[in-house]
């Protein structure tokens, strides 16, 4: 494509924008959703691009470039998945996932995706997968990479709601407003006096033995 634009002395960042496409050429429908063109722009922005011409820029015997390109990943928008995030009774957060885990690192992806959303630390996390008696379907097939890009999501959702779900639960026992407490590794403890707070332990306990939290990936729009 760089190359086509370069014999059109055209921008090759604008050629692409020209060109966006918005019908599906295989399935002759058009896209239900499609930001490439924002992602372009975000990219050009974040990059400071400026395009040149084939050298055109030296530095001495040294030609100097900048180059452009896109690819679309295969993670099949929208494909149905669901995962759970629960807080256990002795403080640690497991979560549920329905793959197998074949040597991508799927149980430390999810469970770093976990402790990023709840604001925990990583060592908090315990991952329960492999197991379709007690996990839900989170994915028709496990295969490199793309298990990230589907589950994660869901996981993300799921605790998000655990999160809050554990600082509504915690300004119950407090006895204090949502907005007055925060959730870290203590548990969740007063904004503005840090000693007065609920462990993740006492919390899950005060909840019948636990809070679990479900969340499904986003679905296609109607």
């Amino acid at each position: 494509v760089d190359e086509l634009a370069h014999l059109l002395h055209m921008d090759p960042l604008e050629l692409r924008r020209r060109n966006i496409g918005s019908i599906d050429v295989l399935a002759e429908l058009p896209y239900a959703g499609k930001e490439l063109g924002r992602c372009y722009d975000a990219g050009a922005e974040a990059f400071g691009w400026a395009w040149r011409p084939p050298r055109s820029v030296r530095d001495g015997d040294i030609a100097r470039g900048i180059g452009l390109g896109a690819a679309a990943y295969d993670a099949t928008l929208y494909e149905a998945s669901r995962a759970e995030v629960n807080c256990l009774v002795d403080g640690r957060i497991e979560l549920r996932i329905g793959v197998t885990e074949i040597g991508c690192g799927a149980d430390t992806i999810f469970a770093q995706i976990a402790a990023e959303e709840l604001g925990l630390p990583l060592a908090l996390m315990v991952t329960h997968f492999g197991d379709t008696g007690t996990t839900p379907r989170s994915i028709d097939s496990t295969n490199h990479s793309r298990t990230t890009a589907v589950v994660g999501p869901a996981v993300r959702s799921a605790a998000h709601t655990l999160r809050t779900a554990l600082l509504e639960a915690g300004a119950r026992l407090l006895q204090a407003d949502r907005e007055d407490v925060l959730l870290d590794v203590r548990g969740v403890s007063m904004r503005w006096d840090p000693f007065r707070s609920v462990s993740l332990a006492s919390i899950a306990e005060s909840n019948g033995g636990g809070i679990v939290c479900a969340a499904e990936r986003e679905r296609a729009p109607d």
